[in-house]
């Protein structure tokens, strides 16, 4: 969730701005969010990109209540492996072929999944979320 308001940051950031002020949780929280949006924002990231995060997100092995939680860590080394591959690809079809260019913004699109974990959605903030979309 905080993700995809996140990738729609990138074409209405004023609005998403002044919406997140007004919402109604603690402003260390807001101002987490924002930064999550605002590195979201610099590295432009790409369909393919959102994708292969947003599966990240989803596919935690550490989730309460996992029965196969060994299987889901499976699940997510592969998409890992799919999204770092995919930045080199990315980066060498640019016309750049840098693996330092493509391991760097492979490492920024870790710290935003670090972000994402940290931030962890609540049926409240869903909701809040959803009124600013």
């Amino acid at each position: 969730m905080i993700l995809r308001a996140a990738h729609f940051y990138q074409d209405n950031r004023q609005r998403h701005l002044a919406k997140l002020h007004r919402v109604d949780m603690r402003q260390d929280r807001v101002q987490l969010m924002i930064d999550v949006f605002k590195k979201v924002y610099a590295i432009k990231l790409d369909e393919v990109q959102f994708a292969l995060l947003q599966t990240l997100v989803l596919f935690s092995p550490d989730r309460e209540g996992l029965m196969q939680s060994y299987e889901v860590e499976r699940v997510q080394g592969r998409v890992t492996q799919a999204l770092q591959q995919y930045c080199i690809v990315k980066l060498s079809n640019d016309g750049q072929m840098q693996f330092e260019g493509a391991t760097v913004i492979f490492g920024r699109l870790m710290e935003i999944l670090t972000d994402l974990r940290v931030l962890k959605v609540t049926p409240r903030l869903r909701r809040e979320l959803r009124s600013t979309s």
